[in-house]
């Protein structure tokens, strides 16, 4: 019996030092097990000297206790106190077993759209023009067999949402920055003359008319007051609108731009899928760093989409599509409006493209 718990507390103790180190390392540099996975089949190859050195460090210190322990209970036979040594240490490896459980499922999202090569640009070009996100750019759009397309949301001055790319485009007669309308005055003026302008409530009945479309959201803030502000206008129009249609919900994309907007969005609404948008992000420019530091965060969080744009993108491709296929992630690249180019990006690699013209039947 003896001897058994002898190899018992040798083997749970090498468990113990390997798995908590790494509980421990992971938590402090927020790496998730699913990343430490990818770092460990590509050799680190992103994090530098640091990590793995530390790493490396826990099994050596694993294995120099397990010879001390060997030493101890099987050379010098010092069995006092085993038992209660083994039960401390199955408790401490059953909470890392139970925290790394813990923690793999929580502030995870899942990609529940099937990618599509196209995200219509403002629902996508009408009558050869863009940036519209009028009734007219839907129908037709959507007649063409667009299901997933991307719309702009902005605030209007009664704090009600409505399809805008900016308030500054003289589109519509008397509607600017400074004299930005009310949801009543915005929809009654007209775009380019011509155009239906939509609210975000008219959106959500379209999603309710027609349920396979998927809507990306484009919602400009980055400020958490205004992010809450926006966003919570969203989803109760969402809900007041959905009724029982409430899974209109889970259809939404929701853009992210920097790392804090997520997290707030994921601690405080109901969204499942996201995307990241890097076209914020960019706070030097260090393009291959600053990409594979979003890589890796979107790994840790489940996002498993991220956009750039093109010219960006074709500046580093190489390096930039070796990392995003290094991490599993699917890269789109906004926006693209030539054939030939669309075509070379889904040769090396790119999932697809948002796009004012094209679609999926032309690639």
């Amino acid at each position: 019996m003896k001897r058994r718990n002898s190899a018992v507390a040798i083997v749970v103790s090498v468990l113990v030092i390997i798995i908590g180190g790494m509980t421990a390392i992971n938590w402090h540099w927020k790496e998730s097990w699913k990343l430490f996975w990818y770092d460990l089949r590509n050799g680190f190859s992103g994090f530098g000297w640091l990590y793995p050195a530390v790493l490396a460090a826990v099994f050596v210190l694993a294995a120099l206790w397990a010879f001390v322990l060997y030493w101890l209970l099987v050379r010098k036979k010092r069995y006092r106190y085993v038992s209660v040594y083994n039960f401390v240490c199955l408790f401490v490896l059953a909470f890392c077993i139970v925290f790394n459980v813990r923690n793999a499922a929580v502030s995870r999202t899942k990609c529940l759209w099937e990618p599509t090569k196209t995200i219509g640009h403002s629902f996508g070009v009408v009558n050869g023009d863009t940036y519209t996100g009028s009734w007219e750019a839907f129908e037709e759009n959507y007649a063409r067999g667009r299901r997933v397309m991307e719309v702009d949301i902005l605030l209007t001055s009664d704090n009600k949402c409505v399809l805008k790319h900016e308030w500054d485009v003289p589109v519509q007669e008397g509607i600017s920055e400074e004299n930005v309308p009310d949801e009543e005055t915005f929809l009654n003026t007209k775009l380019d003359g011509k155009y239906t302008p939509m609210s975000f409530e008219q959106l959500c009945g379209l999603m309710i008319k027609y349920p396979d479309l998927w809507v990306v959201t484009d919602t400009k803030y980055t400020q958490e007051d205004e992010i809450r502000q926006q966003f919570e206008i969203m989803t109760d129009t969402i809900k007041n609108t959905g009724g029982e249609h409430s899974e209109i919900l889970d259809r939404f994309i929701v853009q992210v731009y920097n790392e804090q907007m997520y997290e707030f969005l994921q601690s405080q609404y109901g969204f499942k899928t996201y995307i990241f948008t890097m076209y914020k992000r960019f706070y030097t420019n260090d393009t291959v760093g600053i990409f594979r530091d979003v890589c890796r965060y979107c790994v840790n969080h489940g996002i498993e989409v991220v956009m750039l744009k093109h010219r960006r993108y074709g500046n580093y491709s190489e390096e930039i599509q070796k990392i995003a296929d290094e991490y599993g992630l699917k890269l789109y690249i906004h926006t693209v409006n030539d054939l030939d180019a669309a075509d070379e990006l889904l040769d090396a690699g790119v999932a697809g493209i948002c796009t004012d013209e094209i679609y999926d039947s032309d690639l």
